[in-house]
């Protein structure tokens, strides 16, 4: 779970043209080694050893929950980004009260087959305003939106990408050493989540 770049940005707070941003180059300078994968819009969750997690951060001082594990997997990193247990998930799933975890269980249990380790979105019913209008809720593995993109080279080439490609809420940039760079389609001017029609 590596901070995620923005693509393009405005260089002070008083600009409001957008410039590609400097620490993004690779996308461009090193475009062989990068893969395209849609932006999810919903929760982060991540599956590692059969156990399902969800995104947490840890402020510095503050106790550290039990099960919590940094983003990097040292577990010298005692703050900072990381992932906390979702409790009672599938197997240990015996509670019928609603617990901040209700949904990422619901999910989990929604799975026919055990899942493979990797980071997942939990979208659906009750999260971020339910964009792709599903009755329930489901782990969309993140490798699962892997994109076939000719990268555009402005501005005005992304809008048009948007415009033109299914509605998405934006693309994620992955360098194969791990660097992560992502756009937005409402950044250049294209509606998500798509307006619903009456």
């Amino acid at each position: 779970m590596r901070w995620v770049l923005d693509l393009y940005i405005r260089p002070g707070p008083y600009h409001r043209a957008l410039s590609r941003n400097p620490d993004c180059d690779w996308v461009y300078n090193d475009n062989s080694n990068v893969k395209y994968y849609e932006q999810f819009d919903g929760d982060p969750g991540l599956v590692r050893n059969g156990r399902l997690y969800r995104r947490f951060n840890l402020i510095s001082g503050f106790p550290i929950p039990v099960g919590w594990l940094h983003h990097s997997f040292n577990p010298a990193e005692i703050d900072g980004r990381g992932w906390l247990p979702v409790r009672d998930s599938k197997s240990e799933f015996k509670s019928k009260h609603i617990t901040p975890d209700t949904c990422y269980m619901q999910a989990f249990n929604n799975v026919n087959q055990d899942l493979e380790d990797g980071t997942y979105e939990l979208i659906g019913r009750t999260i971020k305003g339910n964009p792709y209008n599903l009755k329930g809720h489901r782990l969309w593995n993140h490798k699962a939106g892997l994109l076939e993109l000719q990268l555009p080279k402005d501005l005005e080439e992304w809008k048009a990408y948007f415009t033109s490609s299914d509605p998405k809420m934006g693309v994620v940039m992955k360098h194969t050493d791990g660097r992560l760079a992502k756009i937005k389609s409402n950044l250049v001017g294209v509606k998500w989540p798509v307006p619903q029609k009456c």
